[in-house]
């Protein structure tokens, strides 16, 4: 999907198999979490961070602005709006972020695709417990090293069996078992 960010070597990661949004189309969710020491077992998540990013499906003609006022609104049905919405610009495109507490509270940042205008990014991000504060700088450490890729960089293969996007295909460094590559055009 284009796309990287750096993390810490403790971090969980995990692919996160959801279906739906709502009533969008999710094609693709990946998070990192470091659980705090306070953390009980079996209980919602509040101590330590979270920091997921999520590949949604649109419209062609749906704008991240009309998204976020849909999810805004959704989260006012359900909880409170704590951070009104805010226009984000990286070096790549513009976003809104915003922060929305329903059982906990998550800050929310959607760009569109830089290559396809049928789906767009949303990041969410939790900080909590004793350590918020160190917690809450390695989610603003990590968010500060998301950026979008082109696919012929993207990294491939490997132990994970990282699939290229839709036309293109992986150039391996070599020729052994988990060995990882390069993406390329087919």
């Amino acid at each position: 999907y284009g796309f990287s960010y750096k993390y810490p070597a403790e971090t969980e990661t995990k692919e996160i198999v959801t279906q739906s949004e709502g009533n969008r189309k999710v094609l693709f969710a990946i998070s990192n979490s470091i659980t705090g020491e306070t953390q009980k077992p079996n209980t919602e998540f509040y101590d330590g961070y979270i920091f997921d990013v999520v590949v949604i499906e649109k419209l062609p003609t749906e704008t991240i602005s009309q998204i976020s006022n849909e999810n805004i609104s959704n989260c006012r049905e359900i909880g409170e709006l704590t951070k009104p919405p805010e226009k984000l610009i990286t070096s790549e495109t513009i976003g809104i972020t915003y922060s929305c507490r329903t059982s906990a509270e998550f800050a929310h940042t959607l760009f569109p695709s830089p290559k396809v205008n049928t789906q767009y990014f949303e990041i969410r991000t939790f900080s909590g417990g004793p350590n918020y504060i160190k917690y809450q700088k390695t989610v603003d450490q990590i968010l500060s090293t998301f950026k979008f890729i082109d696919p012929k960089e993207m990294f491939c293969g490997g132990i994970a069996g990282v699939v290229c996007p839709e036309g293109y295909r992986c150039k391996y460094d070599g020729d052994y078992p988990d060995a990882s590559g390069t993406c390329i055009t087919n």
